[in-house]
């Protein structure tokens, strides 16, 4: 685990897809399976990697020996020092700026979770998924709830239930005006009376759903009703908040098993 990188071995990054969102505030990496050593190195953020196979290699963190076994999930906190022996190994890896995390959170040291418990990959869609904020917000809010789950950040607003409940019915009531208008997490949090970790908890508990997906479902009634009166596809997008064309087509699809097009032309 010192400087000196045995021939053959790349390091850290190298010949690694990476991709940045969220103003810069979330870096994706993507590593092939091939031999990699990460020398000392500090994690100023949260970062959650997926190692989708190779065998137990040994990491170093904060001078606490772990064994990492394939097909596990590496949670590395804020603060973190760590560093790992060569390992051929493919992995994913979501790392956020403390600046997108809970102020007052406390998260235990470095920790190996076993890969069914956190959806990565589902949270890096949603977080690339530029188009809508209010997903990214919701990927990142839930992720959080379950390190809290685990035992792995503790946090005021993750604790807290006040006035969720309430919160709730008012935000329901709020997703269902100006479908256009792009509302974050946070906004209609804010204006449902609380903080967006009590929101989406309250939210699910009460209704069986996340306020985006209710959103969207929103979205899709309006269009489909709009198309039935003969709307183009590309206008329909733009008047019920989709990013254009294809992000409708893409949800339409799913959630009525047709396209915008063969819907306006039944």
């Amino acid at each position: 685990m010192g400087a000196r990188i045995e021939a053959g071995v790349v390091v850290a990054l190298a010949d690694c897809r990476i991709a940045r969102a969220w103003d810069d505030g979330v870096e994706i990496v993507e590593g092939s399976p091939r031999p990699r050593a990460f020398p000392r190195r500090l994690s100023t953020g949260l970062g959650v990697c997926l190692k989708r196979s190779g065998l137990t290699h040994t990491v170093v963190a904060d001078g606490r020996t772990l064994r990492y076994p394939g097909d596990a999930i590496c949670v590395r906190p804020p603060g973190c020092v760590w560093s790992c022996d060569p390992v051929d190994a493919r992995f994913l890896s979501i790392d956020f700026e403390p600046r997108l995390l809970p102020e007052d959170a406390v998260f235990a040291p470095m920790s190996l979770l076993p890969s069914r418990a956190i959806a990565v990959a589902k949270v890096i869609h949603a977080v690339l998924d530029a188009s809508d904020g209010m997903a990214r917000e919701q990927a990142l809010v839930e992720l959080l709830a379950s390190l809290s789950r685990h035992g792995l950040v503790r946090a005021d607003e993750l604790a807290s239930t006040h006035g969720g409940a309430a919160a709730a019915v008012r935000a329901r009531d709020r997703l269902a005006v100006d479908l256009a208008e792009e509302l974050s997490l946070e906004q209609l949090a804010a204006e449902a009376g609380c903080s967006k970790y009590v929101l989406l908890r309250a939210f699910k508990r009460r209704w069986g759903i996340t306020p985006h997906a209710l959103r969207v479902c929103l979205r899709i009634e309006a269009a489909r009703r709009l198309l039935a009166r003969g709307h183009a596809s590309v206008e329909v997008a733009a008047m019920t908040g989709f990013a254009d064309q294809s992000h409708l087509g893409r949800h339409f699809k799913t959630i009525v098993g047709v396209t915008p097009a063969a819907y306006r032309n039944a």
